[in-house]
């Protein structure tokens, strides 16, 4: 995994570059998978892996609202993304996709936009096969609603999957 870090992204704060990360993993992989394991295992992450720096960025050129024209990017330590692979892959993902529904394409492995709307055009199809229906579309933009997000209200539903709880949720 420590191979596929790109050399060119910011890895702050903790300042260790991915250059030397990917030059070195022959040398460091067994000690951050011992790292990693006793992480997990203890379901605690090193305090310095929590660390981020944060910069705004601009949604807009000019800033009129703080709170809607500017959001948040954290910069964390690679090693910290790494872990936080892992448990994405191996617990989230899979109690994720076990409880989504049929139609939903988005996030899903192997899915896309293509499959979505040929499903689509299948049931417009069908409910107007040589009937005369009509077929009325709405369509809307999410953009904004990942802006609003209660993580108070993400963390409970992550508890209800059948994902591990970790104390620090």
């Amino acid at each position: 995994m420590l191979s596929k870090l790109n050399p060119f992204k910011s890895c702050v704060p903790d300042r260790i570059p991915n250059w030397l990360l990917r030059e070195y993993a022959d040398l460091i992989a067994f000690p951050v998978c011992r790292i990693l394991n006793a992480s997990f295992k203890g379901q605690r992450l090193p305090r310095s892996w929590k660390l981020a720096d944060v910069t705004p960025l601009l949604k807009k050129k000019t800033v009129q609202i703080l709170s809607k024209d500017v959001r948040p990017n954290s910069l964390t330590p690679c090693v910290s993304k790494v872990a936080e692979e892992f448990v994405v892959r191996d617990y989230i993902m899979p109690a994720v996709l076990n409880n989504l529904d049929m139609n939903q394409y988005g996030a899903v492995p192997k899915s896309s936009i293509t499959f979505a709307l040929l499903d689509m055009l299948r049931d417009w199809s069908e409910g107007t096969d040589g009937n005369g229906a009509t077929i009325r579309t709405i369509l809307f933009d999410y953009r904004k609603a990942f802006d609003l997000i209660d993580h108070s209200i993400l963390i409970k539903k992550l508890c209800k999957l059948n994902v591990p709880k970790n104390q620090t949720w």
